[in-house]
């Protein structure tokens, strides 16, 4: 057993020497460690969680590198007043006897104010019915702000044309945030 052990931080060490000097991979983790002892012709040939074990019980394991956080300016929308940006998303409830409905969901990011409806399905014309509904009841906002799913963005099937949902809300003078 403590030649399988040398073996496997032999392996590491000639990888990890390879990798510094460009010659060889880049990768010298467990499954790199198991192709080199077969091909060294080792047998039996330790599974990989073993050489994990063997590589983490000898310090022979890197450190994952910490990613410098780099400091990302996004763009946030900070309403003050009731109707300047309403959320919108669908939650998919599961009625009694396994039946999937989506529940389109809104909500006044100020005042709080939600509303919502249940639909058979989740199509760009349930999502603009859905839409007129909240418009009709919260009021008009300067922005709309909805999911990424095809019901809302118009689907990935036709790029470059603008979706059901986006056409209603130019038309009504909301801007889709």
């Amino acid at each position: 057993m403590e030649s399988i052990v040398t073996k496997i931080c032999l392996a590491r060490g000639e990888l990890e020497a390879e990798k510094e000097l460009g010659t060889g991979l880049k990768y010298t983790g467990a499954l790199a460690v198991r192709t080199r002892l077969k091909k060294w012709g080792v047998k039996p040939l330790p599974s990989k969680a073993s050489i994990e074990r063997v590589l983490h019980e000898h310090q022979l394991t890197n450190k994952k590198a910490e990613k410098a956080e780099e400091e990302v300016d996004y763009p946030q929308l900070q309403p003050k007043h009731s109707q300047e940006l309403v959320q919108g998303d669908i939650v998919p409830h599961y009625l009694t006897g396994g039946e999937k409905a989506p529940c389109f969901n809104a909500i006044d990011v100020v005042s709080r104010y939600p509303t919502g409806q249940a639909y058979k399905h989740r199509r760009s014309q349930d999502a603009c019915d859905f839409l007129l509904h909240v418009w009709q009841e919260l009021g008009v906002p300067t922005y709309t702000q909805v999911d990424n799913e095809g019901c809302f963005s118009g689907g990935h099937t036709h790029p470059r044309i603008l979706g059901k949902v986006a056409r209603l809300a130019l038309a009504v003078g909301t801007e889709l945030a």
